[in-house]
């Protein structure tokens, strides 16, 4: 039969554990306030200040959540708060999201009050063509839903109550307007628009310059 510890130990315990977190928080916020302000636009590979600050900001975001931290961050709704907080976020406190997301560049993220991100569900900020670092920022309006599974890409913006079903995709510089929903498996492909309260169906595909009947007609 397991021996189980004295209570003074298991206090002593859960208190270093806690001071842990909580300093390794500290340096992260720290790390990160000293690094130059991200700000969107194209950036040459492996020069300027902006470069090396992301890629900065990309190993204090590392060191925070490598597993097991990642899950005991995230699952606390004040942790997970303060965490991306000190990794430069914008994300309300009553805002939710599944312990196991990837959120790749929190400082690139505005995530609004009362929004819900599903598990393991993908929101990245940066992209990297011809040789060039892209940075742009991503917004989840309040009370929009990502679902399960969802990819969200560079520059995207979800509108208020906006819901993005399981596995669907939103392209980079994409907008899903104020209670539109991208239905399961769908994608809203790059720079393309979704009218507010329009549906793309599920398993379509809806590309700039379409409208939402022409996705709905594919399908």
């Amino acid at each position: 039969m397991a021996r189980r510890l004295p209570l003074p130990v298991a206090f002593a315990a859960l208190v270093g554990v806690i001071v842990f977190l909580v300093t390794l928080l500290a340096l992260v916020a720290l790390g990160t306030a000293l690094c130059p302000r991200l700000v969107a636009g194209s950036y040459p590979m492996m020069r300027g200040r902006v470069f090396h600050g992301w890629l900065f900001r990309s190993m204090l975001r590392r060191i925070l959540f490598f597993a097991p931290l990642k899950s005991l961050y995230l699952t606390s709704n004040v942790l997970r708060w303060l965490s991306l907080r000190a990794l430069g976020a914008e994300v309300a406190f009553a805002s939710s999201m599944s312990n196991d997301v990837d959120l790749i560049d929190p400082a690139l993220l505005r995530v609004e009050r009362g929004a819900m991100i599903g598990a393991r569900a993908l929101v990245a900020g940066h992209y990297i063509a011809d040789g060039r670092l892209v940075l742009a920022p991503v917004v989840v309006g309040a009370g929009a839903l990502v679902g399960g599974d969802v990819i969200v890409g560079p520059g995207a913006r979800i509108g208020a109550r906006a819901t993005i079903q399981g596995r669907a995709a939103v392209g980079r510089g994409a907008v899903v307007g104020e209670g539109a929903v991208v239905g399961a498996m769908a994608y809203v492909g790059t720079d393309a628009e979704v009218a507010p309260g329009e549906r793309v169906p599920s398993f379509a595909a809806h590309r700039r310059g379409e409208s939402t009947d022409s996705a709905r007609r594919r399908t």
